[in-house]
């Protein structure tokens, strides 16, 4: 039978600062202690000596345990606590176990050992087992070192690069439209591949694009990524062909899938009916209109998709976002708006042809008047407002930006990108007032590590999924930020007060 080695991460810890992205990947799959080194090198993708190694560090920094099934493996005592020769003519420790305590360095195993001292194998057994027990050595199971061959070497090597944007795409009106698709494609999750089969434009654009954009500080790379668009930047620095800029990438990163290069060029309004433009609609009403409630986001966006002709879809859009009732959802508006899913009335969609101006707009909800003079700055603060959780979110790097209205069960005002937890909103503040040791959002269990109610609540996710920043900006607004592994949330809260500042400064003058 063979020998299965099956590894655990026993310890609760953040997998973030000081762990490369390879440890990374080793460690978040010891995480349910189900999958052997078998399963880990098919699941990354790595070299068996690689993972081993890994292993085999945090092993001896107390992170993992490895178990084992099938036959009995040879194991390898290592010495946590050596004895000065005095020792032995001080009687703290017998001759025998002081020869053994020199031996166990971690790479004899205890046949080896055994036969060094000259001492029965199950002698030198019971010696460790009581040392252990004596917190004088550890006994870790030998894992045995594959041959590493020039093919295994070239399989297990990943040249794929995912591209991360930064920028909120919906703030740049002024960019075409097929650069616009690219970048709201790299999401980090999709390769070049990916993204090319997404947008159906050329691979040399895509290419173009995201080489542009990296060097204007737009987008993001993991370091062995970035060094891999390097080596396709020099290669195609001064290409001006097309079919010669596929081949050099074809040459670094394999074929691209056939059937789809070099298709005829997609109108903007037919991709925006393919690839998402209902997303684009609904975070620019988001954006303009952040206090709207999501049930009325709905039924707009599906009055405004019952039109076939997306000009129509804009005509209607804009007058809904220019419509007095409009006013009440923008960020920093007083009036205490609340909606009951019965007042939401939108006239039908004509089905005719428009041959006239649309009379739509959000429905009319009775509340009280607003000054007109109290009008001309909403938007102004508004845009200044965000255009500060655009400076944060540059300043933390692939985070989602929420602001919260607490009042009710809670509703998302606006977010620098699409992420639903909507319904945890209240559980997550009756936790946080709780100081509740966990709490979950989207799916996602986040272990508290720093909390206060009413102010301040910083949590992570022990597997890796990065971690939570929540503050209350006032009684009734919270800023939550989603931020990746990579960042750490205590160097965030430290920068939190200049950006909470310069919110509360707009709103008090």
């Amino acid at each position: 039978m063979v020998t299965r080695f099956i590894p655990k991460l026993i310890q609760n810890v953040s997998l973030t600062l000081g762990i490369s992205d390879d440890e990374y990947e080793v460690l978040k799959n010891c995480s349910n202690g189900e999958n052997t080194i078998s399963d880990i090198v098919a699941l990354t993708n790595f070299d068996w000596n690689l993972v081993v190694e890994i292993l085999k560090k945090y092993e001896k920094k107390g992170w993992i345990k490895i178990e084992y099934e099938g036959d009995t493996p040879e194991f390898q005592p290592l010495s946590i606590k050596k004895f000065p020769e005095t020792a032995v003519r001080l009687g703290m420790i017998s001759k025998k176990k002081y020869d053994i305590n020199l031996l166990c360095d971690g790479t004899r195993t205890v046949k080896e050992i055994s036969d060094e001292v000259n001492i029965d194998y199950e002698k030198v057994i019971d010696i460790l087992e009581d040392m252990k027990k004596n917190k004088i050595v550890e006994i870790y199971p030998k894992i045995p070192l594959k041959e590493i061959t020039h093919e295994i070497k070239k399989e297990t090597e990943k040249k794929i690069i995912q591209p991360v944007c930064i920028k909120n795409i919906s703030f740049f009106s002024n960019l075409p439209d097929d650069i616009k698709n690219i970048l709201q494609n790299c999401d980090g999750q999709k390769t070049i591949e990916d993204i090319y089969l997404a947008t159906k434009l050329p691979i040399s654009k895509v290419l173009k694009t995201i080489i542009e954009y990296e060097e204007k500080g737009w987008i993001t790379l993991k370091l062995d990524q970035y060094m891999k668009l390097v080596e396709l930047k020099n290669k195609i620095k001064n290409v001006q062909d097309d079919n010669q800029i596929k081949k050099e990438y074809e040459n670094i990163f394999g074929k691209l899938k056939e059937g789809i290069e070099e298709e005829k060029a997609v109108a903007p309004e037919e991709f925006l009916d393919k690839f998402g433009g209902k997303d684009m609609i609904r975070v620019r009403i988001k954006s303009e209109l952040p206090k709207l409630p999501t049930p009325v986001i709905n039924i707009i966006l599906d009055k405004i998709f019952q039109l076939p002709n997306p000009k129509d879809r804009d005509l209607l859009l804009n007058k809904i976002l220019a419509s007095e009732n409009a006013y009440k959802f923008k960020f920093g508006s007083t009036s205490q708006v609340q909606i009951h899913q019965d007042q939401i009335t939108v006239p039908p969609i004509p089905q005719e042809p428009l041959k006239q101006d649309i009379p739509q707009e959000i429905p009319e909800i009775p509340t009280e008047p607003i000054p007109l003079e109290e009008q001309a700055p909403t938007d102004d603060r508004l845009t200044m407002v965000l255009n500060i959780i655009n400076e944060l979110s540059q300043r933390i790097l692939n985070s989602i930006i929420s602001l919260i209205d607490v009042e009710g069960n809670g509703t998302i005002l606006y977010q620098t990108h699409d992420w639903d937890f909507q319904s945890d909103i209240a559980k997550f503040i009756l936790d946080w007032q709780s100081s509740s040791p966990s709490i979950q959002l989207s799916g996602i269990k986040y272990a508290t590590i720093k909390v206060k109610p009413n102010d301040l609540f910083i949590a992570t996710n022990v597997q890796g999924y990065g971690h939570i920043l929540a503050q209350y900006l006032n009684p009734l607004t919270i800023l939550l930020i989603k931020m990746p592994r990579e960042q750490d949330p205590l160097d965030v809260e430290d920068q939190l007060p200049e950006f909470i500042a310069k919110i509360n400064s707009i709103f008090s003058n």
